[in-house]
């Protein structure tokens, strides 16, 4: 019966002076009540959830014998534990897992996970940015390798003095110093010569050593022309404890296989630095310090020692080199072809290194322009900075550090090359990019153990990579420290899927672990961790004081999936945990997708038992859902007081949501459904197919049900509010026309399903004040502000808390 005005306007005064939140269904609900807000646009349909079309096709190594677990979570499992499961099935050869998987708007990235019959496990990134995606893990296994070997090539010119022995002038013993001329040869030969060396400069001039030169202290220095060659049998000695040999432009020494300098070892010190000189090594060469200016140090010896290398030039290594420590400021040049030990630091600037044998290096601090090609064993037995470098890895390398500190460099990463960091690896906010060149089922595997990153897109890994690290900075809502970009994929810390043996050239090499394949144990739970809280306003089809809290329930689902990945059981653990309510109000799930014929029974454990299905709403048939309804409506309980209270008297007092009353702990019931085997896929029980709802009258038909926005009443609610009441009169359901059903004049709502635990608002207090960002996400129809409902956004003066 439709009420006057003025009767409306006193019972509606009434009611928001006397009553705290909604109490009683006392005034006319066709009567059109002013919209708590406006602006939201009519195509917004409420949800804050998103979902894609997901297929997955495994690496099937075992030609369909066994299936491969697929899992899909909303952070990276590797790095964290305190990830949310988003779905789970099994796939094989042939047979994809295919899944809708639902999952919060404000998500942005998910991470899939492949588990082989053996039991290794793969992770791949995948940026939610389509309906449908395709996750190809085929091509992501590398049990398959190539044989590692050292490349023995050696430099195109081996370095060869010009002058001639053969009709050579022999120098005079017993002179005290010589005066060579130029362009043409000499040689000390027959004993010692302990005289000086005079050479002004010109065309080349040889000094051939076969006996003992002793060369005094007070030696000047060498001028550019000059070659000096220790040949078989020949010695350099020195009568000084220490000099400093100078070299003034192009001066050339050689030490020739069986020649020796400083064979006593003294503290002798080579500087070719003011204009271009070269020394080359095939004997003995002991020296505390070199200084080049862009010649060469060229080295065939079997065992070569030098304290310092300093300046600019060409270190290329054929043989079995120890230096102390390198220093260069620009232009060096490593070329190794054997094995080169630095004990102490490498410390330069625009430096190159190709490493074709075993390069051993105490640290190295490059502050710009290093480039490495690395063909065999490259090892920093310290720490490794580097900023703006290039470092090639070739196949069935590895490269290795203690700590690896890299801004703006590119690591790029041939197959079956490994870089393997012990200690920390940093990446800076100049961001840097690990990349696999190989192809097909050949991948590189960067073993990081622990990865620090300390700005936004600090480092991406893409190509034919595994990231093997459970010790990395996480991604977070805003926060994106690094990209995983497929065919990209991560492992945990000593658990590759990479197989490199080891060898000359990839050190200890990386063996997967893996186990006897065999197939999971059907049927497989899927213990999704997710969960939803659905917070309801009763007062419909008019609008109440729009705080959200009638009734505040999480729901948690778990299902078990057939090898057919088809659901063969289901559990909704629903808790409830206030009733904002002094009205009789039950709850129950439909399963939109599910037909009562395909549920065959269901269990019950409750923290309420004797109080859950007491009262008149819901008639329970023997399978244990509500009977004459065409889908399977799986009731929770008959009145939220009840339940709530654990008490069948008769009290409908406001519960957990003002701070005058007492708190009373939220109960849980646990509904266990078994499904007739094959009719049911994991699609049908996605969370956006489960269609919760409240009773608010009391009743078992036509009963007033209050649905989420855009889902349909079950066939036992009334019709008789959708688009106005009788004789068409307005009502704030008026949009609730051709199958949109529950939502209001404004687009306005009585529902929402929120991800997670939701702090609601305490009893009075509108969700638009206690969560500003809400009326900003609907006003822009869910595009900004996607996590409004976060904690963080709360205005704690309006939320209820229990203290």
């Amino acid at each position: 019966m439709r009420i006057s005005t003025l009767k409306i306007i006193t019972i509606q005064l009434l009611t928001i002076l006397l009553l705290p939140s909604c109490k009683e269904d006392y005034y006319d609900p066709y009567f059109v009540v002013p919209s708590p807000f406006t602006g939201v646009p009519d195509s917004f349909n409420w949800s804050t959830i998103s979902s894609v079309n997901l297929t997955v096709k495994v690496n099937d190594e075992y030609n369909g014998a066994y299936y491969y677990v697929v899992e899909v979570f909303d952070q990276n499992p590797v790095l964290t534990s305190n990830t949310t499961l988003l779905a789970k099935g099994v796939a094989k050869g042939g047979e994809a897992y295919v899944s809708e998987v639902n999952f919060p708007q404000a998500l942005e990235t998910i991470y899939i996970r492949q588990t082989a019959p053996d039991g290794l496990k793969t992770v791949l990134e995948q940026t939610i940015n389509a309906q449908n995606i395709t996750i190809d893990f085929s091509g992501s296994a590398s049990l398959a390798t190539a044989k590692s070997k050292r490349i023995s090539t050696r430099s195109t010119t081996v370095p060869t003095y010009k002058g001639n022995r053969t009709g050579a002038t022999s120098i005079d013993l017993t002179a005290s110093s010589t005066i060579l001329t130029a362009g043409k040869s000499y040689v000390i030969t027959g004993g010692t010569y302990s005289g000086g060396i005079t050479f002004y400069g010109g065309n080349t001039t040889t000094l051939f050593v076969e006996g003992e030169w002793n060369m005094p202290s007070n030696q000047g220095d060498f001028q550019t022309g000059l070659e000096i060659v220790v040949l078989n049998g020949g010695k350099i000695t020195f009568a000084g404890s220490s000099k400093t040999i100078q070299g003034n432009g192009n001066v050339d020494l050689f030490i020739m296989s069986g020649g020796n300098f400083n064979p006593n070892k003294n503290s002798i010190n080579i500087n070719f630095s003011n204009s271009g000189g070269n020394v080359s090594n095939f004997g003995e060469l002991n020296l505390i310090q070199m200084k080049l200016n862009g010649g060469k140090f060229y080295n065939d010896s079997k065992t070569m020692t030098i304290s310092e290398f300093n300046q600019t030039g060409t270190i290329e290594n054929h043989g079995t080199l120890t230096l102390g420590s390198i220093n260069s400021n620009y232009g060096l040049t490593i070329d190794n072809y054997s094995n080169m030990v630095v004990t102490g630091n490498l410390t330069c600037q625009g430096t190159t290194i190709k490493n074709q044998g075993l390069l051993t290096l105490g640290s190295l601090n490059s502050s710009s322009g290093l480039s490495i090609d690395n063909y065999c064993n490259m090892t920093v037995t310290g720490d490794f900075n580097c900023s703006g470098a290039v470092l090639n890895l070739h196949g069935s390398t590895i490269l290795s550090c203690i700590n690896f500190s890299s801004q703006g460099t590119t690591v790029n990463m041939d197959a079956f090359s490994l870089l393997d960091v012990t200690g920390t690896t940093t990446f800076t906010s100049w961001s840097s990019t690990l990349h696999g060149t190989g192809s097909g089922t050949d991948f590189a595997l960067a073993r990081l153990k622990k990865v620090v990153c300390t700005g936004s897109g600090s480092v991406t890994y893409n190509g034919n990579l595994e990231l093997e690290c459970s010790d990395h900075t996480a991604k977070s809502l805003y926060y994106f420290p690094y990209y995983l970009n497929s065919p990209a994929r991560m492992v945990s810390y000593g658990s590759p899927t990479v197989l490199i043996p080891a060898s000359e050239c990839t050190g200890a090499g990386s063996y997967p672990q893996g186990t006897k394949p065999v197939d999971p144990v059907f049927p497989i739970e899927v213990p999704t961790s997710s969960i939803y809280t659905y917070a309801i306003e009763d007062f419909w089809p008019a609008y109440g004081d729009y705080d959200m809290n009638d009734l505040v329930v999480e729901n948690q689902t778990t299902f078990k999936v057939d090898e057919k990945n088809m659901v063969t059981s289901m559990t909704i653990t629903a808790r409830l945990t206030a009733v904002g309510a002094s009205k009789k109000l039950g709850a129950a799930f439909q399963l939109d997708r599910v037909l009562s014929g395909n549920i065959k029974s269901v269990s019950v454990v409750s923290d309420s038992p004797n109080n859950r299905l007491t009262g008149t709403v819901f008639t329970i048939g023997s399978k244990g859902i509500e009977t004459g309804q065409t889908q399977a409506v799986i009731p929770l309980f008959n009145e939220a007081h009840h339940f709530l209270l654990n008490s069948g008297s008769e009290r409908y007092d406001l519960l957990n949501t003002t701070t005058q009353g007492q708190y009373i702990t939220p109960k849980q019931v646990k509904i266990t459904i078994d499904f007739v085997s094959g009719n049911v896929s994991q699609n049908d029980i996605a969370v956006k197919y489960l269609n919760f709802f409240v009773v608010t009258d009391a009743q078992t038909e036509n009963r007033k049900e209050v649905h989420l926005p855009g889902y349909a009443p079950t066939n036992k609610a009334t019709t008789s509010y959708f688009g106005g009441g009788p004789n068409n009169i307005p009502s704030n359901n008026d949009l609730s026309l051709n199958g949109v059903y529950y939502r209001g004049t404004d687009n306005l709502i009585w529902a929402l399903m929120i991800p997670g635990s939701f702090n609601y608002p305490m009893e009075t207090k509108s969700i638009i004040i206690a969560y500003p960002k809400f009326k900003e996400w609907a006003v822009s129809g869910g595009v900004n502000n996607k996590d409004w409902y976060g904690s963080s956004n709360a205005d704690p003066t309006y939320i209820y808390t229990n203290k």
